[in-house]
């Protein structure tokens, strides 16, 4: 028995329609794999990327026969991925680092908790003797990078003229924060392919961008001549104590 015409045209319309689905999974697979690829693939990036920020460098302050007068000393950054830490150690890991970082436990564990992130800070400007007591801590996940603390090795000296920076090592003050924009330099990245869940992975190669030093900046004060002035002035205050301060102008007694 033979298929009827009726029967004949129900079969050749489901072959039809079933070509026009196929025809269409195939368009859809060229779009997303050819004509949207390299966008999808930067949509992608952030979630299988760990990225890690890099301290920069900060430009030094000269005096003008080039002794130093503001520079750099390098300390540790601490930083957590809270997806790296099991949550049945999250509480054990916020308690040793607080204790060793001086911090409050309660606001450590809130920041490791959060599994949105990729990393988290934790602190900043940590000594050699803190990072060591949690690099012995042997904790997957927290990491301990290098940063940069501004140290001025002559204390005090042309402080009101220096200036000062935050945390951040941003100037906020004097010559800091007048030249903040060339003193400043770029920070540097790490990032490091992530699996599903968030851990690192064996494969694939770290991309590393060094970071950008800022630009030194030299001042036309002589550190030599700021010394004893500020000394003189110290001497005024304690012997005259004057109402409105002090002020000491310096020539060359050769010209006047």
């Amino acid at each position: 028995m033979y298929p009827t015409i009726s029967v004949k045209r129900r079969i050749l319309f489901l072959l039809f329609l079933s070509s026009i689905v196929v025809f269409g999974l195939i368009l859809r697979l060229f779009w997303i794999q050819v004509v949207k690829s390299e966008e999808y693939q930067k949509m992608a990036l952030p979630q299988w990327t760990l990225d890690v920020s890099v301290s920069d460098k900060r430009g030094n302050i000269f005096d003008r026969n080039g002794k130093v007068l503001a520079e750099n000393i390098s300390v540790n950054k601490i930083s957590v991925i809270p997806k790296e830490i099991p949550d049945s150690q999250r509480e054990a890991v916020a308690e040793a680092l607080a204790q060793i970082l001086n911090l409050d436990k309660g606001k450590v564990l809130q920041k490791i908790s959060n599994k949105n992130l990729q990393e988290v800070l934790i602190a900043k400007q940590v000594d050699d003797e803190k990072a060591a007591e949690i690099r012995k801590l042997n904790i997957d996940g927290i990491i301990i990078s290098e940063d940069m603390k501004r140290f001025y090795p002559n204390n005090t000296l042309a402080s009101h003229v220096l200036g000062f920076t935050g945390i951040d090592n941003q100037g906020l003050d004097g010559v800091e924060l007048a030249f903040d924009n060339f003193l400043r330099g770029i920070p540097g990245r790490i990032f490091t392919p992530m699996d599903a869940i968030g851990r690192k992975m064996d494969v694939g190669e770290e991309e590393y961008f060094e970071p950008l030093p800022g630009y030194n900046v030299v001042l036309t004060i002589d550190e030599t001549i700021q010394h004893f002035a500020e000394k003189a002035l110290n001497q005024a205050m304690v012997h005259s104590k004057p109402s409105k301060g002090a002020v000491a102008i310096v020539m060359d007694p050769k010209t006047g």
